[in-house]
């Protein structure tokens, strides 16, 4: 959670982590996110299908354009990979 910008237990104020965009979106951090999404992806996606995924994982979040594009991804690992990538996973 350090590489994504959040250690566990160690906001950087006590009124927690801000929620700000510009606090959570460089160009390291949003690196950093898509790597974690392909390692957990090629390690736990098996025979997950990725829209299922989807629908679980940000039910009435997802957009369709989200929803879409995951549904074209050439694997299952990369279809899960893009649903943890996405912009609606990185909010929640």
């Amino acid at each position: 959670m350090r590489n994504l910008g959040q250690p566990i237990w160690q906001p950087s104020s006590p009124a927690g982590f801000p929620e700000g965009f510009d606090a959570w979106v460089s160009a390291s951090q949003i690196t950093g996110r898509i790597s974690w999404a392909q390692r957990l992806a090629r390690r736990r996606a098996g025979q997950t299908d990725p829209v299922k995924f989807l629908k679980v994982v940000l039910a009435d979040a997802a957009r369709d354009d989200t929803i879409t594009i995951v549904s074209q991804a050439p694997n299952r690992a990369a279809g899960v990979a893009l649903t943890l990538a996405s912009p609606e996973f990185n909010r929640r």
